[in-house]
Formats: C-alpha cells, sequence, structure tokens
C-alpha cells in the first residue's frame, strides 16, 4: 500500500510536535489519516474536529498512548479536502501546523486543511 507521510513533525501551541500520515484506505477510495501528538502537548484530552465530523468535538477523540502522547485515525473519501483543527481539553481549537493547507473561516481565523488527493493509487 503506497503511503505519504510526514517524516518531520511540527511544534503545536502547547508544546506538542504533530504529524499526520496518510495511506490509502482499506476500501476502495478512502483514504486513513493518523492524526499523532506527541507527549509535550499541553493537554489531558485532544479530539480532531473538521467538516469531515460536523466539527464534532466528541466524534473523534485522539486516545492517549503509552508514551503521554495522543493519536486517532479517520477514514476519509479519496481526492478531497477537508478543514479541521484539533481540539484540546474540549475548549482549545490549534491549528495543525504540518497541514497540508490553510483555508480562512467565519470566526476571523484559519482552520487546517488536510488533502485526500496527494496520496498515490
Amino acid at each position: 500500500m503506497p503511503a505519504v507521510a510526514r517524516s518531520e513533525g511540527k511544534v503545536v501551541s502547547g508544546g506538542g510536535v504533530q504529524v499526520i500520515r496518510k495511506v490509502l484506505g482499506d476500501e476502495l477510495g478512502t483514504v486513513a489519516i493518523t492524526f499523532e501528538l506527541d507527549p509535550g502537548v499541553a493537554a489531558s484530552a485532544v479530539a480532531v474536529a473538521g467538516d469531515f465530523n460536523d466539527w464534532s468535538i466528541d466524534a473523534n477523540p485522539m486516545a492517549r498512548r503509552p508514551d503521554g502522547g495522543f493519536h486517532t485515525t479517520v477514514v476519509l473519501e479519496l481526492g478531497q479536502a477537508y478543514r479541521f483543527r484539533y481540539v484540546l481539553d474540549g475548549e482549545r481549537w490549534v491549528n495543525a501546523w504540518d497541514a497540508d493547507d490553510y483555508a480562512p473561516n467565519d470566526f476571523g481565523g484559519e482552520d487546517s486543511v488536510v488533502r485526500t488527493d496527494d496520496v498515490g493509487e
């Protein structure tokens, strides 16, 4: 299965390093996106909210790894661009600094964008 992975992480507000990994999904036309934050992130709970889950802070919680970091995998449709942000402790919304792009939002800031059109067939 071909993969596009970020080989180096970026620092997220709050002190953690973040990584986004992409691989073709098990089902045709899908991409499995794994979001990871390292143990340095200043949060006890983290979620990924975006247009793929109606910006729900409950739909995609990130599990805590044994090393104290966080991770979750979301399966999305191939060939799209999705807005998202990390939600720390249910209230702090932060961008992914290793996002594929950024797009202005209605709140005067920007949303992170993850693209699924750059993963090999």
